[in-house]
């Protein structure tokens, strides 16, 4: 399980007035510079008088790898709250199974609650995809690729400033007039590009071919990937 720092963007603007205030203070000559007197010395410099630890606390003696020692206790602490979420979820949710209607409504606020969590409250923009032939993600797979599917890179939009972009497979039974067997959204993994799926050296990677060869729609968009960028963080870190 990966863990790394973030901030959050509420964050930032105040940090950033404060760097940009104390930097300005630091350039500025105080009253003792001024009249030709040296400064004196930072408060947070100066020994403490009384070297006894703050209440309730003791010295830190630790030799081992301290971000270790916060990984595993961060370990304990969720697998703990995992635990606990399985005691109490029959007491926080009152799913109603009597219609698709009554089940959509009795979610409707977890939904919210999880939307506001993820920092998701951004109105959705809505609309239809765009189609671009032929694929051009990676540069290495051209259509026609199989008898049983068309290929085609397309682009979608998500928020005012964001578009989501990947490849769509689309059984040729569509042409025919047949209804597909389903629509199915496959997620890549953050290391592999989406026409990993459907181009493989393993067969067993290429699950994404294996599905629209069956007869499902399969989307497979393209998500942020690890790779380090100009802040030496992963692109991944980086959006969150």
């Amino acid at each position: 399980m990966p863990y790394f720092h973030t901030m959050t963007p509420t964050r930032l603007p105040s940090l950033l007035v404060f760097t940009l205030c104390f930097s300005y203070l630091l350039q500025q000559p105080s009253a003792a510079q001024e009249k030709g007197t040296p400064p004196p010395a930072w408060a947070v410099l100066k020994k403490a008088p009384d070297q006894k630890p703050l209440p309730n606390t003791r010295p830190m003696t630790d030799t081992v790898d301290l971000s270790s020692k916060m990984i595993a206790g961060i370990d304990r602490f969720l697998l703990k709250q995992i635990a606990q979420a399985k005691m109490d979820r029959a007491k926080n949710w009152k799913r109603d199974l009597s219609s698709y209607e009554a089940y959509e409504r009795s979610i409707e606020r977890k939904r919210k609650e999880l939307s506001a969590v993820l920092g998701m409250t951004d109105p959705i923009v809505a609309g239809r995809l765009s189609t671009i032939d032929p694929p051009t993600i990676g540069g290495y797979i051209s259509t026609p690729i199989s008898p049983a599917f068309a290929l085609s890179e397309v682009t979608w939009p998500v928020l005012d400033d964001m578009t989501g972009s990947g490849l769509l497979l689309r059984p040729f039974l569509l042409r025919s007039g047949a209804k597909i067997l389903g629509d199915i959204i496959v997620i890549p993994d953050a290391g592999q590009l989406p026409e990993d799926l459907v181009s493989s050296n393993n067969p067993a990677g290429a699950y994404a071919w294996q599905l629209a060869s069956s007869g499902y729609q399969v989307l497979i968009p393209t998500i942020i990937n690890r790779s380090p960028n100009q802040w030496t963080l992963s692109n991944r870190d980086w959006a969150h």
